[in-house]
């Protein structure tokens, strides 16, 4: 059963009327913070503005696994366990088509791994534990990889506890587009003049194949609107997260690419702020 696309945020009134059946999300939607339930999921696919809302404990697409994952938090008795929750196959529509899946916690953690071993039928979000919710200190929604010998996946994914991610908020499917989101509006970034971003960090992000980043560009985002001179931005991060910064020398750190600065890579954009980074950004507005 699929969420149903009704009753969903208003740019307008920025307020939500019925988050629990919301299943499209635009690019309005300033009202999303940390307060949002933990068991709620974002499911992303090229264009970040828009996305699903799925309830990972609720779900009716919920199966069971079998699994002894390596997580010392989530198993620290080192037993087979059995794990309740969503296939990561199952979230997107069916016509979407990707390479990669990338998982990001709500802490802003990064882990990703090729579509073939996510959409093992039996790799999952799992919300419960053993027919019990998992706590918050085990990690609330956590990617949980089949261990059994019929189902389970490469074993350098099963050791490494980097690719179980935990405090999961979004999954996203594939690339993005390469279209800042800017209030209601968008920019297309392949086209916009900046300077080469030389010192710019990428985030620490766990990988099953670490890619080479594409050259970044650096612009300030009083270019991007002159009326940015006072007043203060606030973006917005994939996994939900607002950040808003003064507008004086904030930069934004872009591909001219077709397609976005690889989430891998900060993506798919990053903005600086004297030394400090802050990743994952898709959306921005003057405040």
């Amino acid at each position: 059963m699929r969420l149903k696309r009704t009753d969903c945020l208003s740019p307008v009134r920025g307020k939500l009327s019925n988050f629990k059946t919301c299943a499209l999300l635009t690019a309005g939607v300033w009202a999303l913070s940390l307060n949002v339930a933990a068991k709620e999921i974002f499911v992303i696919n090229k264009n970040a503005a828009d996305y699903r809302v799925v309830e990972t404990n609720k779900s009716a697409k919920r199966i069971d696994v079998y699994s002894n994952t390596p997580h010392r938090y989530l198993n620290s008795e080192k037993k087979e366990h059995v794990f309740t929750g969503v296939p990561v196959s199952e979230l997107p529509p069916k016509e979407w088509r990707y390479d990669n899946v990338y998982f990001i916690g709500d802490d802003d953690y990064i882990t990703f791994m090729p579509a073939q071993i996510a959409n093992n039928p039996q790799t999952i979000l799992a919300s419960a534990k053993d027919a019990a919710p998992l706590s918050k200190r085990d990690g609330e929604v956590q990617v949980i990889l089949p261990t059994r010998e019929e189902a389970k996946v490469e074993d350098k994914y099963l050791k490494k506890a980097a690719f179980w991610a935990w405090y999961v908020k979004a999954v996203v499917y594939g690339e993005l587009d390469n279209r800042l989101q800017y209030g209601g509006a968008s920019i297309d970034m392949s086209n916009v003049i900046g300077a080469p971003a030389e010192a710019y960090k990428a985030p620490s992000v766990f990988s099953y194949d670490p890619i080479a980043c594409p050259d970044t560009y650096q612009v300030s985002v009083k270019d991007l609107d002159p009326g940015f001179d006072k007043g203060k931005v606030e973006f917005l991060q994939l996994n939900g997260n607002q950040r808003t910064y003064g507008a004086g020398d904030v930069m934004l750190i872009f591909s001219k690419e077709d397609t976005a600065l690889p989430i891998e890579c900060g993506g798919p954009y990053a903005v600086r702020k004297g030394e400090e980074y802050i990743y994952s950004v898709y959306s921005f507005k003057g405040i």
